[in-house]
């Protein structure tokens, strides 16, 4: 009976002994991470931590950043170019998610309070409002009718002259299509008129009249309200003298 019980105290001993080294075994698997450190994003999501510590290397490493758990993990790149969690990395996300499990667990549940009993005053109806009268607005008085344009001036006097000139000698310049005129009366100075079909310009001269016409076919002549031919050429200048 007594050998029977030391037999299994030396096997508790054994025991014991293995699970010391397996545990010193898997601390030895997980390096400590350093106190001061450094993060520098690569990509979304991704960032490289580099350790300011020369004890941990200068290489650094990659984390990732999991919503689910709100933290950040270790992870390398994979042979097809993703990011995958490391032996690291993935202990930590199991041991967050476990933590965040037995809090959500553990925490109160709740209960919806009681509803309080009401008691309901029956209101009055609100009197309804008065219609308000919606002003009609005055009529816009309609704008006066312009006067009729004719189509085309008769007559356009565009030559200033002096009222002592009344009586002097009158050649009328009558266009049957558009052309412009240049004309000096009694050494005035050359004014430019331009004359659309139907318009016409009266000169009025004592001494002489310079008259030049863009268009010498396009115009009529008339002197002292009798035909009159002129002498006019495109584009030249004509002397005018009184009869």
């Amino acid at each position: 009976m007594l050998g029977n019980f030391n037999s299994v105290a030396r096997m508790s001993r054994v025991a014991c002994a293995v699970l010391l080294v397996l545990c010193a075994t898997a601390c030895a698997m997980v390096e400590p991470l350093p106190q001061a450190v450094q993060f520098t994003v690569v990509e979304p999501g991704i960032r490289k931590t580099l350790p300011l510590d020369a004890e941990f290397g200068t290489t650094g490493w990659y984390e990732q950043y999991d919503a689910e758990t709100d933290g950040w993990y270790q992870v390398r790149r994979g042979p097809d170019g993703n990011w995958v969690r490391t032996y690291q990395g993935e202990q930590a996300y199991k041991e967050r998610l476990e933590t965040l499990r037995e809090t959500s667990s553990s925490a109160p549940a709740v209960s919806p309070a009681a509803p309080e009993s009401v008691t309901m005053a029956t209101a009055a109806p609100a009197p309804e409002p008065l219609p308000v009268p919606i002003p009609t607005p005055a009529p816009e008085p309609m704008p006066a009718p312009a006067p009729p344009v004719p189509d085309k001036p008769i007559v356009q006097e565009s030559l200033d002259r002096p009222a002592s000139l009344a009586a002097a000698e009158g050649v009328r310049i009558i266009a049957h299509a558009g052309t412009w005129l240049t004309a000096a009366v009694d050494g005035g100075p050359r004014q430019d008129v331009f004359l659309e079909a139907g318009e016409s310009l009266q000169l009025q001269f004592s001494r002489e009249c310079l008259l030049t016409v863009g268009d010498a076919e396009a115009v009529s002549s008339t002197r002292n309200g009798e035909p009159y031919a002129a002498a006019l050429s495109s584009g030249q200048e004509v002397r005018l003298l009184p009869n």
